[in-house]
């Protein structure tokens, strides 16, 4: 029996559905790096330039807002390229509901497709039809979000939206997340935007100077090796970057990276990066999932053959 305490969930099957074994985790998502040159930001733009990303990219910051905006946790990537995914692209957690992104880097938004959006995943309303009515709703989520690349600035979509989130009133809520409401939510944020974006637009679409990394103890360079290889470091810069203004963000990340380090035998990298999570968890006022950690650290140190004489 494996006596480590497990911090946070892992899916597998949940909620009754299978989650393919290609599931893209947080620390995955929050490393896709944008390889397109985008066009140099004029003065102050009103929104960012979602369209000239990569659509996996895009999604790295849907799902970025999905955390550091909406509140969720346990996001997970559902599914990959060629698979029946019902339409969905991003799942989450909050407050033991499910939420549902799909994810859509288009150049506009119409009425009837933002309809055909939403119905295609929800069916019909199931607080106004019979059971026998209803279709099959994966996840039993409580929210859908279609976050598109676009401006919605047409009065038809809007009316439609207000329509729809009236036609689901007490069954499932409908929101949409345009280029404007998405740009709104990164405007303070500059270490995202110049992550995703480069400097110059953090410069001109935030008013601030991208501030550099904040440094760790010398240890903590080695961890570049085994995460470098893995695809994963910029998900520790990610993680350094949050751990002043969001501690529990942080958190989540250098814990995330400490699983993915433990999968593969890397122990005393990732007992590093869990004495993080546990200060973090500690900062965040999350003082019982930072016992775990650290109770999960001491049972580490004890293992048969570890323990000191």
């Amino acid at each position: 029996m494996n006596k480590r305490l497990q911090v946070g969930g892992k899916w597998g099957c949940w909620m009754g559905f299978e989650l393919p074994s290609e599931e893209v985790r947080l620390s995955t998502l929050v490393s896709r790096r944008n390889e397109i040159a985008l066009t140099p930001p004029l003065s102050a733009p009103d929104v960012l330039p979602f369209g000239q990303l990569s659509p996996p990219v895009f999604e790295r910051v849907v799902g970025e807002v999905m955390w550091l905006v909406d509140g969720m946790n346990d996001i997970r990537g559902y599914g990959r390229s060629g698979q029946d995914q019902g339409g969905l692209d991003l799942i989450g957690r909050k407050k033991g509901m499910t939420h549902v992104y799909q994810v859509r880097r288009i150049v506009s938004l119409s009425a009837p497709a933002l309809r055909a959006a939403v119905t295609d995943f929800t069916g019909p309303p199931r607080a106004t039809t019979p059971e026998e009515g209803w279709s099959e709703r994966r996840f039993d989520a409580v929210r859908f979000v279609l976050a598109a690349g676009c401006v919605v600035d047409d009065t038809k979509v809007e009316d439609e939206l207000v329509a729809l989130q009236e036609e689901y009133q007490g069954d499932i809520e409908i929101d949409l997340y345009d280029a404007g409401a998405l740009s709104r939510f990164l405007r303070e944020r500059p270490h995202l935007v110049a992550g995703v974006f480069g400097p110059e637009w953090a410069k001109a679409f935030c008013g601030v100077e991208s501030p550099p990394v904040p440094s760790l103890p010398h240890g903590y360079a080695l961890l570049n090796d085994p995460l470098e290889h893995m695809g994963l470091s910029d998900t520790l810069q990610r993680a350094r970057h949050l751990a002043d203004t969001e501690p529990g963000p942080a958190a989540e990340l250098f814990g995330e990276l400490a699983q993915e380090l433990e999968r593969v035998s890397f122990t005393g990298h990732a007992g590093q990066l869990r004495t993080r999570q546990r200060d973090l968890l500690a900062s965040a006022g999350q003082n019982g999932a930072a016992f775990a950690v650290a109770a999960e650290l001491l049972l580490d140190r004890y293992e048969p053959g570890t323990a000191s004489s």
